[in-house]
């Protein structure tokens, strides 16, 4: 996660644009020198200093932002660290070269074969990258769109909100009680409310994978969870469904039923939202069950695909979407940190 901190920071941008879309165009320009080098006699020596000075502003530049990340940040990401040594590397070659005279011919046939090879060299690199790390880009949380849904819109109702009212962060988490990811984020959710108290506010919404494979109790889970929170012990249900031991409990029927009354709910009623002996049950297990399908619709809304998706309102910020790895660096940086402290 040191990455993530990293990238996440004030640090990581310059005049608006992230160093790591700078340091790419430095690192085409350097590159671009180098082949323009190999193809001319009469640039050799420009091109060579231009390439030195290209490379050594970029160093020092690299040695400031590894200074940050350590004393600052208090974290490192082993690609900013990557392209400070070969950064290094590039400033030693350069320094190098002052030691060689021009060729007295250039080979003119190898700028574009090399620039091409290395282009597709490149390309290659980045889809090994991206298919190794999918995960943790969450292209999922590419496509949500939040900017056109109110907060007011967003909330579900109070019972499966928790914070103050009037706090200027509100967290939003869209979940399947049955999805690994949502389980192991939960303690992080629970640490940032924890460390920022009701100055952040939570609200959980409901947004089952119904039909895959492992998620075949997470409406019923939802549904439960609907009954929780009418009887105000929404976020204790929650805290006990989330609890390791009940991992694979709750994916049967009879284990979530017994999970939820562990939590103080009961079983009777949990059994008449499934099987109603009267119309008056019935009405009450319908009602619920829309409480469901309003949270699954808001989710639809927001073109939310995958769990946990996270969305951040922020007083004079425009509602952003999260994913489960960028959450924590996201709340602890600007500019969400210092209305948190406030």
């Amino acid at each position: 996660m040191g990455c993530v901190q990293v990238q996440s920071s004030p640090w990581s941008e310059l005049g608006g644009i992230h160093v790591a879309y700078i340091g790419l165009l430095g690192y085409v320009l350097i590159f671009a020198l180098a082949v323009g080098r190999s193809m001319s006699v009469d640039w050799w020596a420009k091109f060579r200093l231009f390439g030195f000075i290209a490379s050594a502003i970029g160093l020092l530049y690299s040695i400031f932002l590894t200074f940050i990340s350590i004393s600052m940040i208090h974290a490192t990401c082993i690609w900013c660290l990557s392209s400070f040594a070969t950064l290094i590397l590039l400033t030693i070659a350069h320094a190098a070269l002052f030691q060689s005279d021009a060729p007295d011919v250039a080979d003119r046939r190898m700028g574009l074969p090399i620039t091409g090879a290395s282009f597709l060299l490149a390309l290659g690199i980045g889809a090994v990258v991206v298919h190794n790390r999918q995960k943790e880009l969450d292209f999922g949380v590419l496509l949500v769109s939040a900017k056109s849904v109110q907060l007011e819109d967003a909330l579900p109702q109070q019972a499966k909100v928790k914070g103050n009212a009037d706090a200027k962060v509100t967290l939003i988490e869209f979940a399947d009680m049955n999805c690994p990811s949502c389980r192991g984020m939960y303690a992080t959710v629970e640490s940032l409310y924890s460390d920022f108290g009701g100055r952040l506010r939570v609200a959980y919404r409901n947004f089952p994978l119904i039909g895959q494979p492992g998620h075949e109790t997470s409406a019923n889970a939802a549904l439960i969870g609907q009954l929780a929170a009418e009887k105000g012990i929404f976020w204790k249900y929650l805290h006990t469904i989330m609890e390791k031991e009940n991992t694979e409990r709750i994916k049967t029927m009879e284990g979530l039923v017994a999970t939820a009354t562990d939590a103080g709910l009961s079983r009777k009623e949990i059994v008449s939202l499934f099987n109603p002996v009267n119309d008056e049950e019935s009405t009450h297990a319908k009602n619920l069950l829309q409480k469901v399908a309003d949270d699954i619709d808001a989710a639809r809304n927001y073109r939310i695909a995958s769990t946990p998706t996270f969305i951040v309102y922020a007083e004079g910020q425009e509602p952003k979407a999260v994913s489960m790895y960028r959450l924590d660096a996201t709340l602890r940086n600007s500019p969400y940190i210092e209305l948190l402290r406030k």
